[in-house]
């Protein structure tokens, strides 16, 4: 299963509440810098421990995003996720003046006092990124299969061809 980070405001603290409970039903892992355990080293390392060890990364824009009290916090994980090609889904808020030209994967809009319509984007986004890893695994599993039948048979085409 995937690993889902969240970057949001704490003062979307509901919205997230609603994103973890949703993924976590399905079974999904999910981290927010809102919720981590007491730091053992400083915030900005355990951030970016969590964003390389996610899959994906889910940016939450919303008016409270953009206040100058979150911005800089958002801008720093969504470079951080960026800079490592981390995949970046944006769910903007309807209503949220946005003039950001980020590089995401995807973008999507939602409806606060409609909450259903975020909750089933959110499930086939990690559906499909899912499906994406599982792919990306086989694939990894196939080079190690062939690099493990690939070898020995080289070698012994070496040999025998000397004969």
């Amino acid at each position: 299963m995937i690993k889902v980070f969240i970057s949001a405001s704490i003062q979307d603290k509901k919205i997230i509440d609603l994103i973890q409970n949703t993924l976590q039903n399905i079974g999904i892992e999910t981290i927010s810098p809102l919720y981590f355990p007491a730091a053992t080293q400083p915030i900005e390392e355990e951030i970016k421990n969590a964003i390389q060890t996610s899959d994906i990364i889910f940016l939450i824009l919303t008016p409270y995003t953009l206040s100058p009290d979150s911005v800089g916090n958002i801008n720093y994980e969504i470079g951080f996720a960026q800079s490592i090609n981390k995949p970046v889904y944006v769910f903007v808020e309807r209503g949220t003046n946005i003039d950001v030209n980020m590089k995401a994967t995807a973008y999507f809009t939602f409806d606060r006092i409609n909450m259903v319509e975020l909750k089933e984007r959110i499930k086939v986004v990690t559906e499909q990124a899912d499906m994406i890893k599982m792919e990306e695994e086989k694939k990894q599993a196939l080079i190690a299969a062939g690099i493990m039948v690939g070898v020995p048979l080289f070698i012994w085409l070496l040999k025998n061809m000397k004969k």
